[in-house]
């Protein structure tokens, strides 16, 4: 750390202690380095305009210590950097954000599908059929070609399965949106029932301290 961001920093530092002010925190992006908050900062729950602006000295210090700080976090890609400045005990502390993916899940729900398991014997199918689905981004759909579980043999979607398949998801609202959902539906024609196997899809927010650097 310069001696400039320093000098700049114990001036926000005092202050930020006279406006009784705790951590406040900087955004940087991951890959330009940019301060992508401003020079304002949330203060007991308000923002509020630093005396001196110190994104371009910040931006400086992160460019320094890139070399030092992760890309990647296990499977994940780290989206961005916050500088936290304590005023306190004077300290810039570097956090690491990354995405974590994960799933909730499954669960299971069940339907009576006559008419659709009819259909699909009277097209030659037996035993227990199996289509896939997927949801995100505001998009979903039923995979139209499955397979026998019995036999690996194709099969095909047909209308009356296709809407038991749409009324099933219905009871997961918002299969089909953001971090969306994944699944598979098992119609038995020897039942004649249709239970869907459930999971959603999930992302979460990972921090990983970076180091800290005394001023």
């Amino acid at each position: 750390m310069d001696k400039e961001l320093k000098v700049l920093l114990n001036i926000i530092s005092q202050y930020l202690t006279t406006e009784d002010c705790g951590e406040v925190e900087f955004d940087f992006d991951s890959y330009s380095m940019n301060c992508t908050s401003g020079s304002r900062v949330y203060c007991n729950g308000k923002q509020i305009s630093l005396p001196l602006d110190i994104t371009k000295p910040l931006e400086r210090f992160m460019d320094s210590i890139e070399g030092e700080l992760d890309q990647e976090i296990g499977d994940s890609e780290v989206y961005n950097y916050t500088v936290k400045l304590n005023p306190e005990d004077r300290s810039l502390t570097v956090i690491a954000n990354y995405t974590v993916y994960g799933t909730d899940g499954p669960y299971e729900e069940e339907l009576i599908a006559i008419e659709a398991c009819e259909q699909f014997i009277e097209d030659g199918y037996s035993g227990v059929l199996i289509f896939d689905f997927n949801g995100g981004g505001d998009s979903g759909y039923v995979e139209d070609d499955g397979i026998s579980r019995d036999s690996d043999e194709k099969v095909k979607l047909n209308k009356k399965a296709e809407e038991v398949c749409y009324s099933l998801l219905g009871n997961f609202g918002g299969w089909e949106i953001n971090e969306g959902s994944s699944g598979q539906i098992f119609f038995d024609l020897d039942t004649k029932n249709a239970t869907l196997e459930f999971t959603w899809n999930t992302e979460e927010t990972g921090e990983e301290e970076e180091g800290v650097w005394k001023f």
